[in-house]
């Protein structure tokens, strides 16, 4: 099966270019920085909630960032 990547967009139409010229990594790392203590990530059946920074914090230190 092949993807047809000018597929129509709901809002925008059939396009060839990106929507947006962003990352999904650097739009995580802007709202990082602009909702830092904003949860991110809730893990119900682990009681485990996660924080833009807290997340941005593990990522950087896993060694995988960038």
């Amino acid at each position: 099966m092949s993807v047809d990547l000018t597929e129509t967009s709901y809002r925008l139409g059939a396009r060839i270019e990106p929507r947006r010229g962003l990352t999904i990594g650097a739009a995580f790392e802007a709202a990082a920085h602009r909702f830092p203590d904003n949860e991110v990530l809730v893990s119900v059946h682990r009681d485990a909630r996660f924080s833009y920074a807290r997340l941005d914090a593990s990522w950087s230190r896993s060694g995988l960032a960038r």
